[in-house]
């Protein structure tokens, strides 16, 4: 998206800096050979994992499964749940009418 526009503002796409702090960027003529050499030999970069935040089982912590409130289970597959048709539903309550406003 290199010089495209973007509600009325122009694109300006860069690669990052590397992590050594000397000012290189990635994806020179180094990267780009070394990235078709293991494409041509089959050789898959494994994406890295961010962690959200610190995990009960970092610290030796027993994992147990989340509690669940009742009716946001697994769903089952079947419709049972769906409310049933309105041939089938008890009449609504009678209601009062309203008592006029006082003059």
């Amino acid at each position: 998206m290199h010089d495209q526009y973007l509600m009325n503002k122009n694109i300006s796409v860069q690669y990052a800096y590397k992590k050594d702090g000397k000012g290189d960027r990635h994806g020179d003529q180094a990267e780009r050979m070394l990235a078709a050499q293991a494409k041509a030999h089959g050789v898959q970069p494994t994406p890295a994992t961010i962690p959200v935040g610190p995990s009960p089982a970092m610290f030796g912590a027993p994992t147990a499964a989340p509690v669940v409130p009742a009716g946001f289970g697994q769903p089952n597959g079947s419709y049972q749940n769906v409310p049933p048709p309105a041939q089938n539903r008890p009449p609504p309550p009678p209601t009062t009418p309203l008592a006029a406003p006082p003059s």
